[in-house]
């Protein structure tokens, strides 16, 4: 539905549109909803947005209502939907109306997208005019895309008024196409009690602005029915094309005045100002049981103009006009110019109007093509049979009421049986023409059935009218002669149909029908028949069935299925599937055989089993099979035990009977613990394997049976273990079974078909096993560590090592845990390792890499075996090691250098330089036996490589010195730097030194004498010291104090101008320091030691 506004007032009025527009699902009755009426008043207040909107009416609900007017629209993305919520029953509206016309139930205009779903609408007072009426809104919007299903509409034939249950027309002209109703769809509705059941109106005779696309149909298993009418089942007026399918239109009686014949289908039309552009699809359509007794009748009716229909597979029967006098009944009538009609696959029969008389017409007519522009008649099927009671009556299974346009008739039966009275001068003609002229037929008219009984003055294959000189063919030959060009290969026969009205063809008749019709490939190709069964490609059946094959269709599904190999024996039925197949007439019996070979030449059938409608499983019982046999059988569907005929291309199935079997299991093999096995006390279970035989039955389960005995008793039963298809491998777990130390068990698993009654396996063996010793839960101690407890070792020690084999009453263990520590009993804190246990592995090892021993320490270690790293238990009575760390084998350095780094050795008139040193004795290092004491003014000279003086070393003795007078190894240049070092040393002369040797600097300055004050002497204290130490300076003056390790490697620096400088040590270990004193001129250093 389009919608035309104002372009300003849209735009203000989108936000409040867009919020209160419908959506989503909504109950009915419900609060919001208690009846239709709100609905229709919330749609056409706001509409539908979003995804659409769904009413949803409750199951066994009823709504009475006035007539509705629907003026909202939905669209493709937001439709609308009042539907039955598929509970209970059908929801019920009553509508209730007043005399006035063109009430409607619901009116919709100009709606789009709608859906009406499972509503039953009703009229109780019977003022209704329409049940729903489709109409546009305005001339250039109509309603299009709306969805009527799975309806009931109930109104009142006897209604003055014309009842209509659809109603789809517009109420303005339309002036475009959009104005007018379009793309409307109506399935699977029960239209009854009303003058017409579809009334769809175009009111226009320009085709551009004819309705298009509109359709009644059942779709999807489901059925459209029209029923109990006065005028139509269907009447299309003004439509540019229509489908119409699926649907059943009966009991259309006429009554009341006037002389407007009704029909089951209706089209017409206005003269349309073009050819349509779209066709009529009338198809697969059952119209019967229609009466007048005052008009002509009409089953379909096809008067709209400049059209194309296809009308195909419809049924048309009991269509009778009553009154006499010039009333006609006609099954199909094409009575419409310009129209290009397909009139195929058809069935018409008891078409009657016994009492009427026509001047120079049939007052009976099957198919009447009348007035059209080419029309082409195939595969169609028309019976007549009836008494004639007017003596003038004339009657025609075909007839043509056009002497100039083009018509084809091929592959059709057409059947005209009337009987007339005693005296008739009546005609009843296979074929009737409304003159002898057969101009008009085109020459591939051919292969058609004519017939119309016993030839005589009324009954002939073909009659042309003239009122002087009328074309009358008794027979078949005389009519041949006369159309000379065409129906040359046509054929009469009193076609044996299944009943007056059921018109397909008996298959196992001899007939004339079968195989005589040619392919129909052009202009239309027919290649389905009225049934929707394919015809055959060469040679198909005359008339709108295709026959079924004169035989039985095969058995299916074979039980044994074929091949299928160990039936067993005792099999006491055969058995297979029937399904009735429509291309095949049904058996009456079916012949079982069965026999030792493939030939079945000579053997008399094993059961003769009776076909019944509607079963599809059939079985035929068996005797006794041999074991070890292949047997041949087969089912043939006959028409007769005796005389057939039989079904063609029955399969010969086979299956093979299973070898003979032992009524009890095979045997169990495969036993673990396999017997002598030694096995722990802890074992879980016991297992074995079982592989059923071919020729032995198999078990349900294994009775399994364990004793101290050696052959285990039913006492000894210890479980029962299910046989599972397809599964080899079994167990029994033992975890309600004690086992004791070194003890021998006697075992049997035997397979029986039953827990309680067997049969039991036959030679059963019994397996056994032993219990190995007791074993500890924790393992045996580890032994040989390495190094050997008390050992003296060196600090490069990197790895400890020691030997460990399980015993065979221990438990092995997972690992090792390896302790070492100062402590004499090592401890939780003092775990390093955990050394994974090798199965065969004796010597092992726990790396030190990671573990700085002291000198001359003792260490204690052990190593704890154990189950398991994090739970244990671990080993018991585990030994404590130890070993002791060697002496560092080079002496300690000496400390405590004067002069120091940086030192000044002031010269007199005597070069004589005083070298001064400590000496700690390391409780780590070993002693010194002397001091070999190195000096030059170049450590890259000879000088350097040879000692300048050596000084023993004495017990006790912490200051050393030695001097020197004129030594060579000097520069004495005043402020060149010289360099000395002191190497204690551990034998003369050559023994192990002192590592890492720290060598000191210093430079020669001229004395000063008693009166140079440059930089009087400073001093500290309080010397030992712990947690400070003052530095007292003799006067002020910028001052560098420099802190010194042993070793002569500066610690701290601290510049000053005061007298005093505090200095914290708390953070230094004990030992001894120095403490450098500069001033820019002059070094001064002071030995200071710190103890706590």
């Amino acid at each position: 539905m389009k919608k035309i506004t104002i372009l300003a007032i849209c735009l203000a009025l989108f936000p409040l549109l867009i919020q209160a527009q419908l959506s989503g699902t909504r109950l009915v009755p419900s609060a919001n909803y208690p009846d239709i009426q709100a609905v229709v008043d919330s749609l056409n207040t706001y509409g539908s947005a979003g995804n659409g909107i769904v009413f949803h009416l409750a199951g066994g609900s009823m709504f009475q209502s006035q007539p509705l007017t629907i003026t909202a629209s939905g669209s493709e993305t937001a439709p609308v939907s009042i539907a039955w919520d598929g509970t209970s029953t059908m929801p019920v509206i009553e509508f209730s109306a007043t005399a006035a016309a063109n009430e409607a139930g619901f009116l919709f205009q100009g709606s789009d997208y709608f859906t009406l779903d499972g509503l039953k609408i009703t009229n109780p007072d019977g003022n209704l005019d329409y049940g729903i009426w489709i109409s546009n809104q305005s001339a250039t919007n109509g309603a299009h895309h709306n969805l009527v299903k799975n309806c009931v509409i109930t109104l009142n034939k006897l209604n003055p008024v014309q009842t209509v249950g659809v109603f789809v027309a517009p109420a303005t002209v339309a002036t475009s196409l959009d104005g007018n109703n379009n793309y409307n769809r109506f399935h699977n509705n029960i239209l009854q009690n009303m003058t017409m059941g579809y009334s769809f109106d175009g009111a226009n005779s320009n085709t551009t602005l004819m309705s298009v696309g509109n359709e009644v149909a059942s779709v999807d298993g489901g059925e459209s029915i029209v029923e109990d009418l006065v005028m139509a089942g269907v009447l299309l007026d003004d439509q540019n094309g229509f489908t119409l399918t699926g649907t059943t239109i009966r009991n259309i009686v006429r009554i009341g005045t006037g002389t407007t014949a009704p029909a089951g289908i209706s089209t017409t039309s206005g003269n349309p100002s073009a050819t349509l552009t779209n066709p009529y699809i009338i198809t697969n359509n059952k119209i019967y049981y229609l009466s007048s007794s005052f008009t002509s009748i009409f089953g379909i009716y096809l008067s709209g103009r400049k059209a194309i229909y296809h009308l195909a597979g419809n049924l048309v029967y009991g269509v009778s006009a009553s009154g006499g006098g010039g009333n006609t009944a006609d099954g199909i009538a094409v009575i419409g110019t310009d129209i290009i009609s397909y009139i195929y696959n058809n069935m018409v029969a008891d078409i009657a109007a016994p009492a009427s008389a026509v001047s120079g017409n049939a007052a009976t007519r099957g198919i009447n093509v009348r007035t059209y522009l080419e029309a082409y008649v195939y595969h169609n099927t028309v019976f007549l049979e009836y008494d004639a009671t007017n003596l003038s009556h004339q009657s025609a299974a075909f007839i043509i009421y056009n002497n100039s346009d083009p018509i084809e008739m091929r592959n059709n039966i057409f059947v005209n049986k009337t009987h007339f009275p005693e005296g008739a001068t009546g005609i009843g003609a296979a074929f009737y023409k409304r003159t002898p002229a057969l101009t008009n037929v085109l020459p591939a008219t051919n292969n058609n059935i004519y017939y119309a009984g016993e030839p005589s003055a009324n009954n002939v294959i073909f009659y042309g009218h003239n009122s002087s000189a009328p074309a009358i063919d008794q027979t078949l030959e005389a009519y041949m002669l006369r159309a000379a060009t065409f129906d040359q290969q046509s054929f009469t026969e009193d076609v044996p149909f299944l009943s007056e009205i059921d018109l397909h063809v008996s298959p196992t008749a001899n007939t004339l029908v079968r195989g005589n019709a040619l392919p129909v490939l052009s202009p239309i190709a027919v290649n389905l028949d009225y049934d929707g069964q394919a015809r055959d490609a060469s040679n198909p059946d005359i008339g709108a069935d295709e026959l079924a094959n004169p035989f039985p269709s095969t058995g299916q599904t074979p039980i044994p299925a074929d091949g299928s190999t160990n039936v067993a024996v005792s099999l006491t039925a055969l058995q297979w599937t029937y399904v009735s197949d429509p291309m095949y007439v049904d058996p009456v019996v079916f012949k079982v055989y069965l026999h030792n070979t493939p030939d079945f030449t000579g053997v008399e059938p094993l059961a003769i089993v009776p076909f019944s409608t509607g079963q599809s499983l059939y079985e035929a019982p068996l005797s006794t099979l041999s074991y070890e046999t292949t047997y041949y059988w087969k089912v043939v569907p006959s028409l007769d035990a005796q005389n057939g005929p039989d079904a063609q291309g029955v399969q010969t199935w086979h299956f093979s009977t299973a070898m003979f079997v032992f009524p009890y299991p095979n045997v169990a093999a495969n036993p673990n613990p396999a017997t002598g096995a030694v096995v722990p006390v802890t074992l879980p279970a016991l297992h074995w394997d079982f592989v059923p035989l071919p020729n032995y039955t198999a078990p349900a389960g294994f009775k399994v049976y364990l004793s101290v005995n050696e052959t285990p008793g039913t006492a000894d039963l210890i479980g029962w273990i299910p046989y599972v298809s397809g599964q080899s491998s079994y167990q029994a777990s033992l975890t309600a079974v004690t086992l004791n130390y070194e003890t021998n068990y006697h075992w049997k698993v035997v397979p029986a078909v039953s827990e309680v009654s067997g049969p039991d396996a036959v030679g059963v063996e019994v397996w056994s096993f032993s219990t190995a010793i007791y074993v500890y839960p924790y393992p045996n101690p580890a032994g040989n560590p390495v190094p050997a407890s008390g050992a003296i070792v060196p600090v490069t020690l990197n790895a400890l090592s020691w030997d460990f084999t399980t015993l065979v009453n221990y438990t092995a263990p997972a690992g090792f845990k390896v302790y070492l520590s100062e402590n004499e009993v090592p401890g939780a804190a003092d775990l390093i390792a955990w050394i994974p246990f090798v199965n065969g592995q004796s010597n092992y090892q726990a790396s030190l890499s990671s573990f700085i021993p002291d000198y001359n320490t003792t260490y204690h270690w052990k190593v704890v075996p154990s189950v398991s790293e994090t739970a244990g238990p671990d080993a018991q009575a585990v030994v404590v090691w130890s070993f002791t760390t060697a002496l560092n084998e080079h002496p300690s350095p000496a400390v405590g250098p004067n002069p120091g780094v940086g030192g000044v050795i002031r010269l007199g008139n005597a070069l004589a330089v005083h070298f001064g040193w400590e000496f700690i004795p390391d409780p780590d290092h070993v002693l010194p036996v002397a001091f070999k004491v190195f000096a030059a003014a170049d450590t890259n000279s000879a000088y350097w490589t040879t000692a300048v003086g050596i000084v023993n070393f004495e017990a006790g003795i912490t200051s050393y010195s030695l001097d020197l007078l004129d030594s060579p190894n000097f520069d004495y240049t005043f402020m060149v730097p010289n360099y000395w070092k002191v190497v204690p040393t551990t034998a003369l002369p050559a023994g192990l030194d002192a590592l890492n040797v720290q060598t000191w600097n210093f430079h020669f300055d001229e004395y000063l004498g008693v009166g140079d004050n440059s930089m009087p002497h400073s001093f500290i204290s309080p010397n030992p010291a712990n947690g400070h130490v003052s530095v007292n300076l003799p006067q002020d003056g910028k001052c560098t104090i420099r802190l010194l390790n042993a070793n002569g490697k500066e610690l701290q620096t601290y510049s000053t101008n005061e007298r005093i400088q505090l200095i914290d040590l708390k953070d230094l270990r004990n030992g001894i320091y120095y403490l450098r004193v500069e001033n820019g001129k002059s070094i001064e250093t002071h030995k200071l030691i710190i103890s706590r």
